[in-house]
């Protein structure tokens, strides 16, 4: 299980500078990145209710309101 949830701090880190970085995906917003790689979303996580619904989910469980 481990090798799928969590890496090494420096491949962490390599990731976020090849994001924070690469001329490659300077332009790239609002995407999804595996491995340094676009990749597309689960229609699942698409459905508005559902990010509604995790997003008061999230404001219940940390007791903070997040202004948005």
């Amino acid at each position: 299980l481990k090798k799928y949830i969590a890496e090494t701090p420096e491949k962490g880190a390599s990731r976020l500078m090849y994001l924070a970085l690469s001329d490659e995906v300077k332009r790239a917003t609002g995407k999804y990145f595996v491995n340094n790689k676009v990749k597309e979303v689960s229609k699942k996580l698409l459905n508005k209710n559902q990010i509604n619904g995790l997003w008061k989910l999230s404001e219940k469980l940390t007791n903070y309101r997040y202004c948005v």
